[in-house]
C-alpha cells in the first residue's frame, strides 16, 4: 500500500475535473459507477477517523456541521485523485499524508476544512512543484488501532481528543506545546489586526474563544454570558428580519413566527453559541486594546 500522497495516478496537469462523470453506454453502468457505492461507504465510515486526524493538527479548531460536509467532499476528491484506494485505512492514510504535505501557506493561513475542499485543485498543483520548505519535514505518523467515536452531540460541540488518543497518534509533548504556542501567536496576530483595522484577519473571533478560556485569559461570569446570549439572539432576529431573497423571506417568516421554538433546535443553538463566543472575544479584544496590552507578553510567548 502506497502511503505518499500524489504517489499514485495523476493526469498530465496533476488536476482532476470533479464535475465530470463517466458516460453510460446503452443504459449500462460503467465500472466506475459500479464501484462508486463501495467508495461512498469508505468515505462515510472514514469521516470520524479523518475528522480526528484533522483535529490532531488543529487541536483548538471549533468543528461545525459544515466542516463535516466539506470533509466528505474533500475525501471524494482525494478518492478521484487516488482511484487505487480500496479501504477505509488507505483513505485515512491518504488524507493524513495530504495534510502532511500541505504547502506552508495553506497550513499557516488557510487551515480550515472549507478552504482545503474548495481549493483542492490549486493545492494539488502547488504540491506538484518541488519545494522542500513548503511541506512538513516529517510526515504525520498515525497509529489508530481503534476507531475514535464521535460524541452523541458532535454536531453541537467540538470533539475533545484525550491524552491517551494523542499518545496513540504519536504526538509528543513538545509538538503539543508548539501547536499550542502557534495558535496563541495566531491570536496575537489577530489582535494586532483588530487594533489597526477592527478586523481579525483569517481567524474568526469565535475560534479563539476556547483557547482564551482554557488558558485563563477570558473568564465569563453568569451575567456576561446572559448578556452576550441576549445580543446573539438579537443578532439572529435581525438576520431573520432581513432576508436576501424570496425563499429566505418565506422561510425566515416562519422561523420568526415560532422564534422561541426555533432557537431550541440544535442548529440554531450552535449558531447562537458561535455568536456568543464572537461577542465575548470581541469584548476581550476591546478591553485589551483600551489597556494597550501586548498579548505576546501576556501569553508569555
Amino acid at each position: 500500500m502506497k502511503n505518499n500522497f500524489l504517489e499514485e495516478e495523476k493526469n498530465g496537469s496533476g488536476e482532476k475535473n470533479f464535475s465530470e462523470k463517466p458516460e453510460k453506454e446503452n443504459g449500462e453502468k460503467t465500472r466506475e459507477e459500479k464501484s462508486s457505492a463501495k467508495k461512498e461507504i469508505f468515505i462515510t465510515k472514514s469521516l470520524d477517523q479523518c475528522r480526528a486526524v484533522f483535529l490532531v493538527s488543529a487541536p483548538y479548531y471549533f468543528w461545525e456541521l459544515r466542516d463535516t460536509q466539506h470533509l466528505e467532499r474533500l475525501l471524494q476528491k482525494i478518492m478521484v485523485t487516488k482511484p487505487g484506494i480500496q479501504s477505509e485505512e488507505e483513505l485515512r492514510i491518504s488524507f493524513a499524508n495530504f495534510l502532511a504535505k500541505l504547502p506552508r501557506y495553506w497550513r499557516r493561513k488557510k487551515f480550515t476544512v472549507t478552504h482545503l475542499n474548495e481549493n483542492y485543485n490549486e493545492i494539488l498543483s502547488e504540491m506538484l512543484v518541488p519545494n522542500p520548505q513548503s511541506v512538513l519535514q516529517k510526515p504525520v505518523i498515525l497509529r489508530l488501532e481503534k476507531p475514535i467515536p464521535l460524541p452523541e452531540n458532535h454536531k453541537k460541540e467540538q470533539m475533545n481528543i484525550t491524552a491517551k488518543q494523542e499518545a496513540e497518534i504519536m504526538l509528543s509533548d513538545q509538538e503539543k506545546e508548539q501547536r499550542r504556542k502557534g495558535f496563541l501567536r495566531s491570536i496575537c496576530e489577530a489582535f494586532e489586526n483588530f487594533v489597526q483595522s477592527g478586523e481579525t484577519g483569517f481567524l474568526p473571533l469565535w475560534a479563539m474563544f476556547g483557547t482564551l478560556e482554557s488558558e485563563g485569559h477570558l473568564k465569563l461570569s453568569v451575567r456576561q454570558r446572559r448578556e452576550f446570549m441576549q445580543r446573539a439572539i438579537a443578532k439572529r432576529q435581525q438576520e431573520l428580519l432581513t432576508p436576501k431573497n424570496r425563499d429566505e423571506a418565506e422561510r425566515f417568516s416562519g422561523m420568526l413566527a415560532n422564534f422561541d421554538k426555533e432557537i431550541e433546535k440544535a442548529e440554531e443553538k450552535e449558531r447562537l453559541q458561535t455568536y456568543l463566543k464572537s461577542f465575548a472575544v470581541e469584548d476581550y479584544f476591546e478591553k485589551m486594546k483600551a489597556k494597550k496590552a501586548d498579548l505576546k507578553i501576556l501569553f508569555e510567548l
